[in-house]
C-alpha cells in the first residue's frame, strides 16, 4: 500500500474471553494478515495513550495484561502503521474487557416454574443485594450474553416467549451498575430451564420386592421407558438422583440397601434421551415404598366369636390402635384385606366376615398408619387364628384351590400335611379323638381340621396345638436392643440385651442371619440377658434376633422370635472417600446442587449423611467409583455439614470411615 494513502482498518479480538477475573490475564491481538510490517498500537477508550503491541508473527501483534485490576476493565481498539509512522489505518472496531469483582455480592437466580413443557411461556428472574442494579443473562459454561435487564421492583426477568429443546439448559446471570459497566458481579449459581416434552410416553415403575419393607432390608426401584439408552432420574420429595441405562437396555435400577425410616415415599421418574440432556418425559405414576416403624406401638386385634366357627356362620375382627383416627388394616398371612380409617374419636375399627367358609380360616393381623405419615406403618398385631371346621360330607377334588378339606375321619390318630401356598407354609392340621360332653364321651369319634400359616410346619404345629387345642397361652415375642446404635469401629465392644418382658427363668436363643444358633444362655433368673460382643471383626457385622424358652407341663414352650436388629462395623483400614459440591457457593432457597460421592474402586455402595441422619442410598454403576445425589434446598435447615460413607456390595455390614465433611450454607430470597 502507497505511503500517504489510508490504511483498512484490522480486526481486533481477545483470548480466553472478554469476561476475566480480578487477578487474571487477558491478551487483546490485532490482525492485518496483508501488512507483515507493520507496527500495532492499542488503545483504552478514555486514554489517550498507545502502547506498542509486541508482534507474534507476520501481521499479527499482541497486548497482554496480567494480574487485572480494576483499572484495566473497559472498551480497547487497536490500529497500525508503517515506521516512522506518520500514517496510520483506521481504528479497529471495539472488544470489551469486564471484570469479575469477587468483592461484588453474586446474584440469586430462578425459574418461576419448572419444569416447563413445550411451548410455554417461562420468565428467568435475578436479583441482587443492591437497587438499580443491571443484570445480564448467560447460557452455559461458555458464558453466552443472551439479555440484558435492569432491575425493577428488586428483580430483573428475562422472558422466553416459549421453551423449546434449543433454549433448555443451564443458565446464570451476573450484574453491574450504571456507574461501571465493565465491573461485574460473579455468576450466579446456575439454573436448569427443564422442558417436558408432552409427546414423549411415560415411563412405568415399581419396587422389588412389592409390599412392604422392614428396615435393613434392600429394596431396588426400577424404571422402564419406551427405547433403549436412556438417561432416567428418579424423584422422592426434595431428592433426585439421575442414572443412565446401557444403550442395550430401557431401564435403570435404583438400589436402596438397608432401607430407613427416611426412605419411605412415594418415587417417580422420568427419561430424557441422550441427545436432549434438558427436555424430560412426563413423570411416571408415582409408586409408594411403606416401610415399618418398629418404634410404633403395635395394633391389638380380636376375634368375635372367638374358637373353631362353623361353616356359614359370622364373625367379627377388631382392630385397635394407640391412638385415635388412625388407617387400619387387615391382612391374612400377607394379603391385604381391607383398610379403614377409624374415626376420630375412637381408636379401632370393625371388619366383618360373613358367611366363613374354609378359605377364611388362617392368621390373621392388622397394623395402621396415620394420615400424616402414610407410607410409615406399625409392626403387625400378634395374630389371631380363625379355624373353620370341615363340613361333614366328604370333599370334592379342588386341585385350583388353595384350602384342604376334612373328610369324617376314620382313623384316630393324628394327621399332619403341607403344601406351599404364595411362599408361605400352609398347614393342614387333622386331630381325631372321642367327642366330649359334660356328663363324658359320647362314644362318636370326630375330627377337626384347621388351615394355618406360619414360617415353617414345625412353627404352626407348635401354634395350633397350644393355641387351638391346649388352649394355652401364646407367648410373646422378645425386645432386643443394642447398645451404641449398633456402629461399631473394629475391636470395639458392645452389647445385645434380649428381653422377655416378664418371664423369668428362661433359656435365651441368639441367632445371626445366615448362620445358626450364636449364643444360648440357660435358666436366666431374671427377663434380660446380655450378650456381650467383644474385639469386633467384620465377620460381626449382621442382623440379629432373640428368642427364649422354657419348659412347662406341657413340654417345650417358645416365644416368636423378636425383632431384627443391625451390627455394623466401621473398617478404618477402608480408604475414606470424598466428596464434592456443585455448585460451591453458598445456596439461597430452591437452589438445585448436585453432590458427588467417590471411592477407591467401582461398584460400590454409598451413604449421604447429614450430620448423624441418613438422607439417601445408591449403588454407583459397575463401571464407575463415583455416585451421585441431586438435591434442592427447600428449607433453611437443609443448610449444615454433609459426609458419605460406602460399602462393598457383597459386604452391607462393614463400612469405610466418613468422608471429610462439605458444608452448605443456605440463604432466604
Amino acid at each position: 500500500m502507497a505511503s500517504g494513502q489510508g490504511y483498512s482498518k484490522p480486526s481486533i479480538f481477545v483470548s480466553p474471553g472478554e469476561v476475566v477475573t480480578l487477578g487474571g490475564s487477558v491478551n487483546i491481538y490485532c490482525k492485518r494478515e496483508d501488512s507483515p510490517n507493520a507496527d500495532f498500537y492499542f488503545y483504552k477508550e478514555g486514554n489517550s495513550v498507545s502502547q506498542k503491541g509486541m508482534k507474534m508473527w507476520a501481521g499479527v501483534a499482541i497486548f497482554s495484561i496480567t494480574n487485572t485490576k480494576l483499572s484495566d476493565a473497559g472498551s480497547y481498539r487497536c490500529r497500525y502503521c508503517f515506521y516512522p509512522c506518520t500514517q496510520w489505518s483506521e481504528p479497529s472496531d471495539n472488544v470489551n474487557i469486564f471484570l469479575k469483582d469477587p468483592n461484588l455480592p453474586k446474584p440469586s437466580i430462578q425459574v418461576n416454574y419448572r419444569p416447563h413443557a413445550l411451548g410455554v411461556n417461562v420468565i428467568i428472574e435475578c436479583w441482587g443485594a443492591e437497587r438499580g442494579l443491571i443484570f445480564s443473562l448467560h447460557k452455559s459454561k461458555k458464558q453466552i450474553l443472551l439479555q440484558i435487564a435492569e432491575q425493577v421492583g428488586g428483580t430483573a426477568k428475562f422472558p422466553f416467549s416459549t421453551v423449546t429443546s434449543k433454549n433448555a439448559g443451564n443458565y446464570t446471570c451476573q450484574h453491574y451498575s450504571s456507574v461501571n459497566s465493565f465491573i461485574w458481579s460473579e455468576p450466579s449459581d446456575p439454573v436448569e430451564l427443564v422442558a417436558r416434552d408432552l409427546s414423549l410416553s411415560k415411563p412405568s415403575i415399581k419396587v422389588n420386592p412389592s409390599g412392604q419393607h422392614a428396615l435393613g432390608t434392600d429394596a431396588i426401584i426400577e424404571c422402564q421407558g419406551p427405547e433403549n439408552g436412556l438417561i432416567f432420574s428418579f424423584h422422592k420429595s426434595w431428592i433426585r438422583t439421575s442414572q443412565k441405562t446401557d444403550p442395550w437396555r430401557n431401564t435403570t435400577q435404583f438400589h436402596l440397601s438397608m432401607v430407613r425410616l427416611e426412605d419411605a415415599g412415594s418415587y417417580t421418574c422420568q427419561y430424557q434421551r441422550r441427545k436432549s440432556p434438558f427436555v424430560w418425559s412426563q413423570p411416571s405414576d408415582p409408586v409408594a415404598l411403606t416401610v415399618r416403624d418398629p418404634s410404633l406401638s403395635k395394633p391389638s386385634i380380636n376375634v368375635r366369636p372367638s374358637g373353631p366357627l362353623a361353616p356359614g356362620s359370622n364373625v367379627t375382627i377388631e382392630c385397635q390402635g394407640p391412638e385415635n383416627g388412625l388407617n387400619l388394616s387387615l391382612f391374612k398371612s400377607r394379603d391385604l384385606i381391607a383398610s379403614q380409617k377409624a374415626d376420630w374419636s375412637r381408636n379401632t375399627t370393625v371388619f366383618p366376615l360373613s358367611m366363613v367358609t374354609a378359605e377364611d380360616a388362617g392368621k390373621y393381623s392388622c397394623q395402621y398408619h396415620s394420615g400424616v405419615y402414610p407410607f410409615l406403618w406399625s409392626e403387625p398385631s400378634d395374630p389371631v387364628q380363625i379355624a373353620v371346621r370341615a363340613s361333614r360330607t366328604r370333599c370334592r377334588n379342588r386341585p385350583h384351590r388353595s384350602h384342604l378339606c376334612c373328610a369324617e375321619p376314620t382313623a384316630t390318630e393324628n394327621q399332619a400335611g403341607s403344601h406351599s401356598r404364595d411362599g408361605t407354609r400352609v398347614l393342614r392340621l387333622c386331630i381325631s379323638g372321642q367327642r366330649q360332653s359334660l356328663e363324658g364321651p359320647v362314644g362318636r369319634t370326630s375330627q377337626s381340621c384347621w388351615m394355618v400359616d406360619g414360617e415353617t410346619e414345625a412353627d404352626v404345629k407348635r401354634t395350633i396345638i397350644s393355641q387351638a387345642f391346649h388352649n394355652t397361652q401364646v407367648y410373646p415375642k422378645p425386645f432386643i436392643s443394642v447398645d451404641a446404635s449398633g456402629i461399631l469401629t473394629m475391636g470395639e465392644s458392645t452389647n445385645i440385651r434380649c428381653n422377655s418382658g416378664n418371664q423369668p427363668h428362661t433359656d435365651f436363643y441368639l441367632y445371626k442371619e445366615g448362620a445358626s444358633l450364636l449364643q444360648k444362655v440357660k435358666n436366666v433368673q431374671s427377663s434380660e440377658v446380655v450378650f456381650h460382643f467383644t474385639h469386633a471383626q467384620q465377620a460381626d457385622g449382621g442382623i440379629y434376633r432373640c428368642t427364649y424358652c422354657f419348659n412347662s407341663n406341657s413340654g417345650k414352650q417358645c416365644s416368636n422370635f423378636s425383632n431384627n436388629i443391625y451390627i455394623n462395623i466401621t473398617d478404618p483400614s477402608l480408604t475414606i472417600p470424598t466428596i464434592s459440591v456443585e455448585p460451591r457457593r453458598q445456596l439461597v432457597l430452591d437452589s438445585d446442587i448436585t453432590i458427588e460421592c467417590r471411592g477407591p474402586e467401582n461398584g460400590l455402595n454409598f451413604s449421604l449423611h447429614k450430620g448423624s441422619d441418613l438422607i439417601a442410598s445408591q449403588m454407583s454403576e459397575p463401571g464407575r467409583n463415583t455416585t451421585t445425589f441431586a438435591l434442592s434446598m427447600k428449607r433453611l435447615e437443609d443448610a449444615g455439614n454433609y459426609t458419605c460413607q460406602y460399602h462393598h456390595r457383597e459386604n452391607p455390614f462393614v463400612w469405610s470411615g466418613p468422608s471429610d465433611p462439605v458444608e452448605l450454607l443456605v440463604t432466604g430470597k
